[in-house]
């Protein structure tokens, strides 16, 4: 994925690091398995909270809550080569109804993230503020975007957005690592947003993406980092998914990986629901290669509304 016009366009967003060819779906392609169902579609929308390291929300008082996803599209096959996973996809989204959502691999192989932007947009009724990062926009103003490369073509997005009934601010940071170089990508990722916390007021922040830290990410100096187990963070992140470290990606060669994340600034969030979907996920699945991770949110603002 990446920023129409933007002149950081990585080769290839893919988790492989290859791109496949421009390739049109065959017969044989859609009748590797059926869709899934609606009522497997609705598992999405059903998952069993966890508990985690943010405090429970109080369900029982009025307060402003947010919905947030974090989900690797695995474009090239899902809007390419096997078009019948995109509607599964797309289908994942549209049963989360997410308020915000952090993608990755908004493409079809290299190419056509304005395509696929369309896609995820008309599919779900979702707007486009750019980085692969889409909202409803009865819910949030976007006020300001930001864009910073990691290595290799990969890299970090922020949208600040204005939660319109509220008008209180949130940051939101949607990121697709390259392998390896964990803490040179953590270490930029953290710098710059306490760069932009400071500058914006430290408004409640949310970082999601694929980091492709194999195998067990969250066992990785970088995830540990940002999470404040080993060394010195500049920003106090939790992790929203702690209770669940189990998979979140799936291939032949690695089939038991979690490298994807959703980490919350601590003390400015509590927690309704946080679950995995893993319904059909797996190179092999109905889906993506990747489980979108998935939280109902309470943010914690300040006594006075954000300058």
């Amino acid at each position: 994925g990446f920023i129409a016009g933007d002149p950081a366009v990585p080769v290839t967003d893919s988790c492989s690091g290859d791109v496949p060819p421009k390739v049109a779906p065959s017969r044989e392609h859609l009748l590797l398995q059926k869709p899934l169902s609606k009522q497997a579609l609705q598992q999405t929308a059903l998952q069993s909270s966890l508990p985690t390291l943010l405090p429970l929300a109080n369900k029982s008082e009025p307060s402003v809550s947010i919905k947030v996803m974090s989900y690797n599209l695995m474009g090239w096959s899902s809007f390419n080569v096997n078009t019948w996973k995109g509607e599964n996809v797309l289908g994942k989204i549209r049963a989360w109804s997410p308020d915000i959502l952090g993608a990755q691999e908004v493409e079809m192989g290299g190419w056509g993230y304005e395509d696929v932007e369309k896609l995820v947009r008309e599919a779900t009724g979702l707007s486009h503020a750019g980085g692969s990062q889409f909202f409803k926009g009865d819910l949030f103003q976007q006020v300001e975007t930001g864009w910073v490369p990691l290595v290799g073509g990969y890299w970090m997005s922020m949208a600040l957005f204005k939660h319109i009934p509220s008008g209180h601010k949130v940051l939101f940071y949607d990121s697709h690592w390259k392998h390896g170089y964990g803490m040179e990508q953590a270490e930029k990722i953290a710098k710059q947003i306490q760069a932009d916390r400071a500058k914006y007021g430290s408004p409640p922040t949310i970082l999601v993406g694929d980091t492709n830290q194999f195998c067990k990410g969250n066992e990785l100096e970088a995830i540990r980092y940002l999470k404040g187990l080993e060394g010195s963070c500049p920003v106090d992140f939790a992790d929203v998914h702690e209770e669940d470290p189990a998979r979140s990606f799936s291939d032949n060669n690695n089939p038991d990986c979690r490298v994807d994340f959703m980490l919350a600034t601590r003390g400015q969030w509590s927690v309704v629901q946080a679950s995995i979907d893993r319904v059909g996920m797996g190179s092999w699945g109905s889906a993506s290669d990747h489980a979108p991770l998935m939280a109902h949110l309470v943010p914690i603002f300040g006594t006075t509304l954000e300058a």
